[in-house]
């Protein structure tokens, strides 16, 4: 018996696998670039805050923004810390799925991608 009649959803497995890691990375990717413009500009005002010679009437309104800077710069500090991200158990899909016939591997995808 070959590998197709024993394993018959290997092809859609192996395409989920491949799917949900690449979903993972370009989510990673998109956090870590949207993070780092955010804290490198955050980082570039205070550098230049730390700096800049103010003028005594233009001090309260440079104080401020450099307060806002900082503050921003929290969160974008924040998103690069690692949270969970909803993606398919492909381990417990393997498992159940792979010696399933191509249908009812199909069918249970599609069920459990409706529930998200």
């Amino acid at each position: 018996m070959d590998d197709d009649q024993r394993l018959p959803s290997l092809v859609i497995v192996l395409a989920q696998v491949a799917a949900e890691r690449e979903t993972m990375n370009a989510h990673a990717e998109s956090l870590d670039g949207k993070a780092g413009v955010v804290l490198g500009f955050a980082g570039l005002l205070v550098g230049l805050g730390a700096t800049a010679q103010v003028a005594v009437s233009g001090r309260a309104i440079f104080q401020v923004g450099l307060a806002v800077a900082v503050v921003a710069a929290i969160p974008a500090a924040w998103a690069f810390l690692p949270r969970r991200y909803p993606v398919l158990e492909v381990e417990q899909l393997r498992q159940v799925n792979l010696p399933a016939s191509e249908a009812e591997t199909r069918l249970e995808l599609l069920d459990t991608r409706s529930r998200w």
